[in-house]
């Protein structure tokens, strides 16, 4: 039987109208605790920015009943209609202990006052846990659900306690803009297969909750300086271009914090053609089909190169731009050339990329801007063709929903493919870089994705639940619903080792090696994707070297890419830097597709200057031995984000730093949202960029 004791000493709540209680307070009782309960959670996308193709967006786990709520004890009822702005009370429990019958929680502050509001929430209590093994993660989150089960669970503290620590260990966290649902609580989550006689020991709790107003956004806006003291309200009044001199540089601003700041843009796919006829020089649109993206124009290769060192394509590199085999199998008639691997196969393969064009395109642009390129992406379960996969890259479907192909490759043979997209991809840049004496990409995303939402901690065996492919959620189905082709053919994680081989043989030795994903701060039973980014990264390397082009090499590993596609409430701050701290144990992280789904420019305002006042803690400053290195944002403008729906029914966001202004009203794009359609408009020559409150929030926050 697993017992946990949950103990209380001298427990101060200052709380304003809302009441502290724990379920069943009954001194004497040990309870026994259920393991593998699944705690609600919830889930985030990855994407890419622009009008062209997108992966699908990832299915949204269930959301678990909403639960009951619970029954505040008669010795803790507050007091009746309290003023928010007014009541101020403290509560003090002795020593209590958790009782059975909550499989998701073990004690709660009730936030029932607050039903329905918008609220901030500061917290510190300092902790102790006895008898927790290895080690146990203590999460204090929010249950705001709606009556229908809908809605989040931000984190607002976690800590990992190590089995051999029983001293006390300060806990603290705060939330912001968190919006409170039917049902809120505040408590701490039960841990997952929770340790026989878990003892919770708490003390010196302070947990102050306050309404967010419209004031309250108001004032913290009119706060906002530049450098120079001009007030940002000042500013707009003068400024008419994101390019303008009176904007201050990103780049600059956080250049003693971060190595670079990035830019996620498209060039688009489109026909193009070299302008002379030296290859590697200069590309332009041939007009015969599709149409330029924002990083073509003179006007936003201005404004990138002011703002950022570096940028990110959103969908150029990826394989399908890359292969282009538009039916999802190789083009008839392509000409195809014998490769032998370093594993000894020898295979047919195709004598060149469709789309290598774009390779020297799009870095003839960072040359032009003087900018460096992030690689996005090598290896990739979504937008990879599934002709990659088949036999004579033809697939051939079990049935109409095409979940499984029946004439998938040997694993031999896909890992002899593997290594020659990588060295082919590899050598096409290298070529450009030699031939333009200049190094134009500093780091690839090596793979992307290759962890399931849905992951658990069983990573060998038949039964591993923690790959994409491997779980209930992605087994047995297409990429486009989520599922991995990769997984279908391997079965373990042999082909992620593979990747980061086979970079490391055919990249320059300073090239960044990194690993790519979302939800990457969820970590919670039945979503153990955190963990499994953690064990991921430590197959890496720990892989065995192997001959590899005549050579002996190992897997080599640089960074973990933290997507960080998160909303101003989830995970938090304080979940999200509970997952940062575990990544920087590691390895150095970068921040690649940051954005922020936000309902009002008010509410993203204030997110993305409380990341970016907490992410520059782990910059260049940080005593840590790995740092945070790279913080690139996903996307530009407002209008042309990603988030922005593309299907009946979505919120409107305002995820990004900038505004365009539609000085041309030409191209547009209709988004039906939930309250009706609307055009948006695309960048035209002659339209601009301006900067929006986000923007003059974060260069608030680098000082």
């Amino acid at each position: 039987m697993r017992k946990t004791k949950l103990i209380f000493r001298t427990l101060t709540c200052l709380f304003l109208a809302g009441s502290l209680f724990f379920t069943g307070c009954n001194p004497e009782v040990k309870p026994e605790t259920p393991g593998n309960t699944e705690k609600p959670g919830t889930s985030g996308n990855t994407g890419n920015t622009g009008n062209t193709e997108k992966p699908e967006t990832p299915e949204t786990p269930e959301t678990p009943e909403t639960p009951e709520t619970p029954e505040t004890p008669e010795n803790n009822t507050p007091p009746a209609s309290p003023s928010i702005k007014e009541t101020v009370y403290t509560i003090v429990a002795e020593t209590t202990t958790a009782q059975e019958g909550h499989s998701w929680y073990i004690a709660a502050i009730s936030l029932q006052n607050f039903a329905k509001k918008t609220v901030n929430i500061d917290f510190s209590a300092d902790m102790k846990v006895e008898n927790s093994g290895d080690s146990v993660n203590i999460m204090w989150q929010v249950n705001a659900l709606d009556a229908e089960g809908k809605g989040t669970w931000p984190i607002v503290a976690s800590k990992e306690f190590l089995g051999d620590s029983t001293d006390w260990t300060s806990v603290s966290g705060n939330g912001s803009n968190i919006i409170l649902e039917d049902y809120p609580l505040f408590y701490i989550s039960k841990p997952e297969n929770t340790p026989e006689n878990l003892t919770i020991s708490v003390k010196n709790i302070k947990c102050v909750v306050t309404e967010v107003s419209d004031e309250t956004n108001t004032e913290t806006l009119t706060e906002i300086k530049t450098e120079t003291g001009i007030t940002k309200e000042e500013i707009e009044t003068e400024v008419s271009s994101w390019t303008d001199d009176l904007v201050p540089s990103l780049k600059e601003i956080y250049a003693d914090q971060f190595d670079s700041i990035g830019l996620a843009a498209e060039y688009g796919n489109f026909g193009i053609k070299a302008v002379t006829s030296d290859k590697y020089g200069e590309y332009t649109a041939n007009g015969y089909w599709g149409t330029p993206n924002e990083l073509y124009y003179e006007e936003i290769q201005k404004g990138i190169a002011k703002h950022a060192n570096s940028i990110t394509l959103g969908n150029e590199l990826k394989p399908q731009f890359l292969l282009q085999w538009w039916k999802g199998s190789i083009d008839d008639g392509a000409s195809l050339i014998d490769f032998t691997a370093s594993n000894g196969q020898e295979i047919k393969v195709p004598s060149k990329l469709n789309g290598e064009d774009l390779i020297y395109a799009t870095l003839n642009v960072c040359k032009k801007m003087g900018v460096q390129m992030r690689g996005h992406v090598l290896t990739w379960h979504s937008q990879t063709p599934d002709g990659f996969f088949a036999k004579d890259y033809s697939p051939v479907y079990e049935d109409d929903t095409k979940n499984k192909i029946t004439n998938l490759v040997t694993p031999e043979e896909m890992t002899a493919r593997h290594e020659w997209y990588i060295k082919t991809v590899l050598k096409c840049v290298d070529d450009w870089e030699k031939a333009n004496n200049y190094r134009a990409i500093w780091a690839w995303d090596v793979v992307n994705e290759a962890m399931a939402d849905d992951a658990g901690k069983t990573y060998t065996g038949n039964n591993q639940d923690w790959l994409r492919g491997s779980t209930k959620g992605t087994k047995d189905i297409s990429p486009n619903k989520g599922g991995s082709r990769w997984h279908q053919i391997y079965k373990n994680e042999e082909f992620i080792v593979n990747a980061f081989r086979f970079a490391n043989a055919y990249a320059p030795s300073d090239v960044k090696l990194c690993y790519n994903d979302y939800n990457e701060y969820w970590d919670a039973p039945g979503h153990y994707k955190t963990s499994a980014i953690e064990h991921i990264v430590s197959c890496i390397k720990n892989g065995e070297a192997q001959t590899i082009n005549g050579k002996s090499v190992a897997p080599r590993f640089d960074v973990i890419a933290m997507q960080s596609h998160v909303s101003p409430t989830w995970p938090g701050v304080a979940g999200y830097e509970s997952a940062l701290n575990r990544f920087l144990a590691l390895a150095d992280v970068h921040v690649s597709e940051i954005d922020f789904s936000a309902e009002t420019l008010e509410i993203g305002t204030k997110a993305w200057a409380e990341y970016f006042t907490m992410l520059k803690n782990y910059g260049k400053n940080y005593s840590g031995a790995h740092k945070v290195t790279n913080i690139t944002i996903w996307g530009i403008n407002n209008e042309n984000s990603w988030i922005n729906p593309d299907k009946e029914g979505g919120k409107k966001t305002y995820p990004l730093l900038f505004n365009l202004v539609n000085n041309v009203d030409n191209k547009k794009k209709n988004v039906i949202y939930d309250t009706g359609a609307e055009d948006l408009p695309l960048y035209d020559v002659g339209d601009t960029y301006i900067p929006n409150d986000a923007f003059w929030a974060i260069v608030n926050a680098a000082k």
